[in-house]
């Protein structure tokens, strides 16, 4: 009995570890694409206004 509940707790704290890795990543990704954006709209409103 205690050996099921222990593998329950391993695999639920693996899925939990799996999850905050996730979001982790996900975080770094959306902040990494902001900064990029915010780098390139000097370059659209400069190309904007060339051909506007």
């Amino acid at each position: 009995m205690n050996g099921n509940l222990r593998l329950t707790g391993d695999s639920v704290s693996f899925k939990d570890l799996l999850a905050i890795d996730l979001l982790t990543t996900i975080r770094y990704e959306v902040r990494t694409k902001r900064r990029v954006v915010r780098g390139l709209e000097p370059l659209v409103g400069d190309w904007r206004r060339a051909n506007s």
